[in-house]
């Protein structure tokens, strides 16, 4: 099975944190949003492959 994160949207309800920075890629603790999100699918034994949809800028 394949999963799909949608990380796309230009996060206006963040500026200014967002400005130069993904959602996605803002720090979580010592981590990032996109790699929690990640390891609790790598956790996920039916998941083969994860796909990441953005938006271009």
């Amino acid at each position: 099975m394949n999963a799909i994160v949608l990380v796309g949207g230009y996060v206006t309800r963040l500026w200014p944190i967002t400005r130069h920075r993904p959602k996605m890629l803002l720090p979580l603790g010592e981590t990032t949003v996109i790699d929690r999100i990640y390891a609790e699918l790598e956790s996920e034994d039916r998941i083969e492959e994860v796909y990441v949809s953005t938006n271009e800028r």
